[in-house]
């Protein structure tokens, strides 16, 4: 087990919580951390539904043992999923959030994209400590387009309360703006831990990315840049649209883009020490 408990935060709408207690074991492909420097290991991975980069999500079947091998090779403590499902055909009807959790020991949060329907597809995040409270607030959606939201969950850091929020923005630039725009409104005035993470559909030279920074975020990866971080598509990169966004409560100590095509995107690691 890590030194450190969990992250993350609150918004509206309360979602399934599915605790489950042992993390797994430290991969040889990720070197160990150290603990004098390094607290808490955070990463926002967008998993296309279980699906490599060029499957297609209705007539191939996932692969959420791939996906699940791919976390841990990174060996997390808090993972923020977009693009995850259950009871859906892109899923093969299985309830992905939880086979997850099964896969690798770890608690699992699940935010509901479509609430009022059976099959339901949304965000999620997996952690090895217990998720303390849990919201899912929607943001605006195009119509006809796929329906969004907010997640946030809270989680004691060794006695220190933290949040993460985890979303995934519209491709679509105006509804994306709108999106962001709620976002930000949601979380309010930054008060302690607090990171903002997911899929943006959004390029750092864009305007969403200005406004998360003049909220009072940092984005993580251009604290400890290392290449140019480009995380979609997977087979060859050339945009950095996933993102973790710290507060100043957070030191960055480490950054990285994982190499693999279990998904249409690569998913980003960051290291964090709370001093």
């Amino acid at each position: 087990m890590r030194t450190m408990n969990t992250i993350l935060g609150t918004a509206l709408t309360a979602v399934l919580s599915i605790p489950l207690v042992i993390g797994p074991a430290s991969s040889a492909a990720e070197p160990a951390r150290k603990a004098a420097s390094t607290d808490l290991r955070v990463m926002s991975y967008n998993i296309h539904h279980g699906h490599p980069w060029d499957s297609d999500i209705y007539d191939d079947p996932p692969d959420l043992n791939r996906t699940a091998r791919n976390i841990e090779r990174i060996n997390p403590d808090i993972v923020m999923i977009q693009e995850v499902n259950k009871n859906h055909p892109a899923g093969d009807g299985v309830d992905q959030p939880a086979k997850l959790a099964r896969l690798l020991g770890m608690h699992v949060v699940f935010g509901d994209n479509h609430p009022d329907e059976d099959k339901k597809a949304g965000n999620a995040v997996l952690s090895r400590f217990p998720v303390e409270e849990v919201a899912n607030t929607p943001l605006p959606s195009r119509p006809g387009g796929a329906r969004r939201h907010l997640q946030s969950v809270r989680v004691d850091v060794n006695g220190t309360p933290a949040l993460v929020y985890n979303t995934h923005l519209e491709p679509d630039p105006e509804w994306r703006q709108k999106q962001a725009r709620k976002v930000l409104d949601e979380i309010g005035r930054i008060d302690g831990p607090t990171l903002l993470t997911g899929d943006f559909n959004a390029k750092p030279s864009g305007d969403i990315h200005g406004w998360v920074e003049n909220h009072g975020f940092v984005d993580a990866w251009q604290e400890r840049p290392k290449g140019d971080g480009f995380t979609w598509r997977a087979d060859k990169p050339s945009k950095r649209i996933d993102y973790v966004f710290a507060s100043s409560d957070f030191d960055i100590v480490d950054v990285g883009v994982h190499d693999t095509v279990a998904s249409d995107h690569r998913p980003v690691r960051i290291d964090l020490r709370l001093p």
